[in-house]
C-alpha cells in the first residue's frame, strides 16, 4: 500500500490527511484560519498488554484495507475517519478526528476488540503524539493550569517530562506563543487514567521512529515517549505532546482520545 494524501479543507479548517500502510491515519499542516496548529498528529499502534493469561503482550500496527479516509459533516464541522481492520476482527479499531468551526478539535480511538478474551483481562495503551506549532520557528512554550479554575494561571513548565492535571479545570495543559497571543489548549478525557508528557521535538523523535517498538508498554520506562524525556528546555522551543490513553478492556466498545481547543486565533 502506497502513501496517500488529500487535503480537506472545511469549517475554517485545513488538514493534510496521510493514510499509511502500518503507521494508520497522520495528520500535517493542520491550520485554522490560515494560521498553523499542529505539524503532525499520529497514533502509529496500540499496545495491548494481557495480565496473567501467558499471552501477548501486542503491539498493534494500524494497518486498514480502507483506500482513502471518510470525510463527513457534522454541524459546525466535520469528521475525519478510517477505520483499521488489518488485524483481524479481533483487534478492530477506528480513528475519529472531529474539527469544529469554533476551534475545537480533538480525535478519538474506539476500541471494539475483544481480543483474546472478553473477562477485562486486558489493557489497551494507545498514545497519541501531537507535534504542535502554534508560532513561528523555536517560540512555542509549554504551560499547565495551577489553581481552582475559575481563579487558576496558567504556569510555566521549564523542561521535560510529565505534566499534571488540573482538577476540575476546562483545560489541563496548553502550548502557546506568547509574542503571537496564540494558545492550543488540551484537556485529559480520562484524568483517572490517561497521562500526557511534552518532549522538545528531536529529529531522530520523528514519525519515522515511532515504528520501532521499544519493551513495555507506552508511558512506561523504556518505551515511548518516557525513552525521550531528558532536561531540554520546554520554554521558547519545537514542542511535542505525548497523550497516553490506557483503556482496561471491556466486553462493549470503549472509547479514548485527547481534546483540544485555540485561543488567540
Amino acid at each position: 500500500m502506497r502513501v496517500r494524501t488529500q487535503r480537506v479543507e472545511q469549517a475554517g479548517w485545513s488538514v493534510d490527511v496521510r493514510l499509511t500502510a502500518r503507521g494508520g491515519m497522520v495528520l500535517r499542516d493542520v491550520r485554522f484560519h490560515d494560521q498553523r496548529v499542529l505539524q503532525s498528529a499520529s497514533t502509529p499502534f496500540v499496545y495491548v498488554d494481557y495480565i496473567g493469561l501467558g499471552i501477548g503482550a501486542f503491539t498493534d500496527h494500524l494497518g486498514t484495507t480502507t483506500a482513502v479516509p471518510e470525510v463527513r459533516a457534522t454541524v459546525d464541522g466535520f469528521d475525519i475517519a478510517v477505520r483499521y481492520d488489518a488485524a483481524g476482527p479481533d483487534y478492530l479499531y477506528e480513528h475519529i478526528w472531529r474539527f469544529f468551526g469554533d476551534g475545537q478539535f480533538g480525535c478519538r480511538m474506539v476500541v471494539h476488540g475483544p481480543g483474546e478474551e472478553h473477562s477485562g483481562g486486558h489493557t489497551y495503551f494507545v498514545p497519541f503524539r501531537l507535534d504542535i506549532d502554534c508560532g513561528s520557528g523555536l517560540r512555542d512554550s509549554v504551560d499547565a493550569w495551577f489553581g481552582p479554575p475559575a481563579a487558576g494561571t496558567w504556569s510555566a513548565q521549564t523542561t521535560e517530562g510529565e505534566l499534571l492535571h488540573a482538577p476540575r479545570s476546562r483545560w489541563d495543559w496548553s502550548v502557546v506563543d506568547r509574542a503571537a497571543g496564540r494558545r492550543v489548549l488540551l484537556r485529559a478525557t480520562d484524568p483517572a487514567h490517561d497521562r500526557c508528557w511534552a518532549v522538545r521535538y528531536r529529529p531522530e523523535e520523528s514519525f519515522g521512529a515511532l515504528g520501532v517498538i521499544q519493551p513495555g508498554a507506552p508511558g512506561t520506562a523504556g518505551s515511548v515517549p518516557v525513552v525521550y524525556v531528558g532536561d531540554e528546555s520546554l520554554q521558547n522551543s519545537d514542542v511535542v505532546l505525548w497523550y497516553v490513553a490506557q483503556v482496561d478492556a471491556k466486553p462493549y466498545v470503549v472509547t479514548c482520545g485527547p481534546w483540544l481547543g485555540l485561543q488567540g486565533y
